[in-house]
C-alpha cells in the first residue's frame, strides 16, 4: 500500500486514503448533530448501528462497525487497513480518527490508543 500505483487503485475494501481529521468529520457527520450542519443519518439509523447483529465475531458487530469499539464505551467505528482506526461515540458526542503516514504490520495504534484511554481515565478521576 505504500506504493502510489496501490494508492491510486479502487479497493474498497483496502485503500480509503485520507486524513485524520477528513476520518473523524466523516465519523462526527454520523452522529446525531453531526458537524458543520451536515447530519449524514438520522438517529433511529444509529441506534440500528449500535445495536449488535448476529453473527458475533471477535468483537460485537453493528451494520458494518465494530460496537464498543476499543473498550471506548458505547463508541463504534472500524480500523482500518495498516492500523489507521475511525471511531464515534453519539451518547458523548465525539469522533476521533488515528491514521498513519505509512503501512505498517505493527500495531502502534493500538499503543496510542491505550494511552488515550489511560489519559481520559485519569482526567476523569482527578
Amino acid at each position: 500500500m505504500n506504493k502510489p500505483e496501490s494508492r491510486r487503485a479502487v479497493i474498497p475494501a483496502s485503500n480509503g486514503i485520507m486524513t485524520a481529521r477528513a476520518v473523524a468529520r466523516h465519523y462526527a457527520a454520523l452522529i446525531p448533530g453531526g458537524v458543520d450542519e451536515v447530519e449524514l443519518l438520522p438517529s433511529a439509523r444509529v441506534q440500528t448501528i449500535l445495536a449488535p447483529q448476529p453473527p458475533k465475531i471477535q468483537e460485537e458487530e453493528g451494520e458494518g462497525f465494530f460496537l464498543g469499539y476499543l473498550k471506548f464505551g458505547a463508541a463504534f467505528g472500524h480500523p482500518g487497513y495498516g492500523g489507521s482506526i475511525g471511531m464515534a461515540n453519539p451518547a458523548e458526542g465525539w469522533a476521533f480518527a488515528f491514521t498513519r503516514n505509512r503501512f505498517s504490520e505493527y500495531n502502534s495504534s493500538q499503543l496510542i490508543l491505550d494511552e488515550i484511554k489511560t489519559s481520559l481515565i485519569s482526567d476523569s478521576m482527578g
